[in-house]
């Protein structure tokens, strides 16, 4: 049997910045095929609200 490799996929700080997180979304997306992309594991590490527009 086969395993299939899964992606992981790491994000550091988005600081509040939702509209460049939605971007880096859809470029790993397009990037990694929608099939593939689904099946990895995104890991957020740092600050999610600090600083930003959309804290």
């Amino acid at each position: 049997m086969v395993e299939a490799k899964r992606m992981t996929i790491c994000v550091g700080d988005i600081h509040g910045h939702l509209d460049r997180l939605k971007v880096l979304w859809r470029n790993l997306e397009f990037k990694l095929r929608s099939v593939s992309f689904a099946s990895s594991t995104v890991i957020f590490l740092g600050e999610y609200n600090d600083r930003g527009p959309d804290s």
